[in-house]
């Protein structure tokens, strides 16, 4: 029975539990609107939410958040978007700070998203293209209408390092049998 536990625990950090609201406007305060300060948002093993709100006269959002060795973000997906604009816009890129305007060739990857990616992984981030450990801005904007919208960012064991754990404890089951 206790053996059955392990692969259970295992899953759950391949397939999350409902995310955990990590930032919300609404109770932290606006996200960063300068790209030389972004607002550092602290991940957890999991899904992490994010809820903001911008567009109007705040219309960029910047957050940045670091991977630990040994982790890594295998799905950035957008949870709900909501306004009478249908499309804004999200960039990611490797660093501390967003200091590179619009240069695409520095991002790790660009998209536009609206109510058409809602439930959607967007930025090309996922479990075949995850991203590994280090220091990452978002920038968002809506240069139009007022948007408010909700991503969630799952942050896993890395493969090799949950390989290593299923290994040992593998190794580890057939000790005690013998």
């Amino acid at each position: 029975m206790r053996f059955l536990a392990i692969p259970v625990l295992l899953i759950s950090f391949i397939n999350p539990a409902p995310a955990a609201v990590v930032y919300s406007e609404s109770s932290n305060g606006p996200l960063s609107s300068l790209g030389t300060s972004p607002t550092q948002i602290p991940l957890n093993l999991g899904a992490n939410s994010i809820v903001s709100t911008f567009g109007g006269s705040t219309q960029f959002d910047y957050f940045s958040f670091t991977l630990a060795t040994g982790q890594s973000l295998n799905s950035f997906r957008l949870d709900s978007y909501v306004s009478t604009d249908a499309v804004a816009w999200l960039g990611i890129k490797r660093g501390a700070d967003w200091t590179i305007g619009y240069e695409t060739a520095q991002m790790i990857a660009q998209q536009h998203f609206g109510t058409a990616n809602i439930g959607s992984d967007i930025l090309g981030i996922s479990t075949s293209s995850p991203l590994v450990a280090g220091t990452y801005t978002v920038r968002s904007q809506q240069l139009g209408a007022t948007a408010n919208y909700q991503v969630t960012l799952n942050v896993i064991p890395e493969p090799s390092a949950l390989s290593l754990l299923l290994l040992s404890l593998g190794a580890l089951s057939l000790r005690r049998r013998h």
